[in-house]
C-alpha cells in the first residue's frame, strides 16, 4: 500500500462513523417532513374534547301530593319522565322571594325550547296561600298555567317542609317569632325523581349554571 492510501484511511474511516452518526436523525427528519406535507396548513392533530362529567345524585323527592293554583291535584307521579325545576316561595315573603320567582320566570324564557322541562313553585306559607293568591302571585311574573305550578300544601300527608329538609336537604323552619325560614335555591330534578343540583338564585351566572345543568339532563340517558 502506497503511503498517499495509507494516510487516506483513517480519513475515511472517521467520514463513516459521522456518517452513520448522523443517519438516524436524517431518517427522522424526512419521516417529520413527510407527514408535514401530508397535513393541511394549520392542521394540527385532533384532540377528543373532553365529554362533561355528569351530574352527581344528590337525594331522592319523597311522594307527595299538593294542590296548584288550578285547583288541581298534583303529585310525584306527575313529575316522572319530565325534568323539572323546583323553587320555594311564600307570597308575604319580603326577603329573597321575589327574586327567587324572577329568576324562575327568567328560565321559563331561556327554556321555553325544552317542552320535557316543568318549574314547580312550593310555597312555605299554605295556610295563607290558596291556590287563589298563589295565581295572583303568579300573574305577576306572567307563568305559564301549564309549564310552571304553583302548589300549596296541607296539613295532612307530607308537608312542604318535609319535603324541602328530607327530600331536597334544604332549610326549611320557623323562628321564634314564627318568621318562615326556607332556602333560596333552585332544585334541579331528573326524570327519576332524583335531585341533581342546587343552585343558589342570588349568585352571579346563577341563570346561566343552571341552564347548563338543564341541558346536561336532556341530553343524558335515563
Amino acid at each position: 500500500m502506497s503511503t498517499a492510501e495509507s494516510a487516506s484511511q483513517p480519513a475515511l474511516n472517521k467520514f463513516f462513523l459521522i456518517f452513520l452518526a448522523a443517519l438516524p436523525v436524517a431518517l427522522l427528519v424526512i419521516v417529520a417532513l413527510t407527514q408535514a406535507r401530508k397535513s393541511p396548513p394549520g392542521d394540527t392533530q385532533a384532540v377528543a374534547p373532553e365529554r362533561p362529567q355528569p351530574l352527581p345524585i344528590l337525594s331522592e323527592v319523597m311522594d307527595f301530593q299538593m294542590t296548584e293554583r288550578s285547583g288541581k291535584s298534583v303529585g310525584l307521579k306527575d313529575l316522572k319522565g319530565k325534568i323539572w325545576l323546583a323553587s320555594f316561595v311564600f307570597t308575604r315573603c319580603k326577603g329573597p322571594c321575589p327574586l327567587i320567582a324572577q329568576r324562575m320566570a327568567q328560565l321559563q324564557e331561556r327554556l321555553q325550547t325544552q317542552r320535557a322541562l316543568q318549574l314547580v313553585t312550593f310555597t312555605m306559607d299554605p295556610e295563607h296561600d290558596t291556590p287563589e293568591v298563589l295565581s295572583r302571585f303568579a300573574e305577576q311574573y306572567n307563568a305559564d298555567p301549564e309549564r310552571w305550578w304553583f302548589l300549596s300544601g296541607s296539613k295532612e300527608g307530607v308537608s312542604v317542609y318535609d319535603l324541602s329538609r328530607m327530600s331536597f336537604k334544604l332549610a326549611a323552619d320557623h323562628t321564634p317569632d314564627n318568621e318562615i325560614v326556607h332556602s333560596d335555591r333552585v332544585a334541579l330534578v331528573d326524570r327519576l325523581g332524583r335531585v341533581r343540583a342546587l343552585i343558589r338564585t342570588g349568585e352571579d351566572g346563577a341563570i346561566e349554571e343552571i341552564v347548563g345543568a338543564v341541558s346536561l339532563l336532556v341530553h343524558e340517558q335515563p
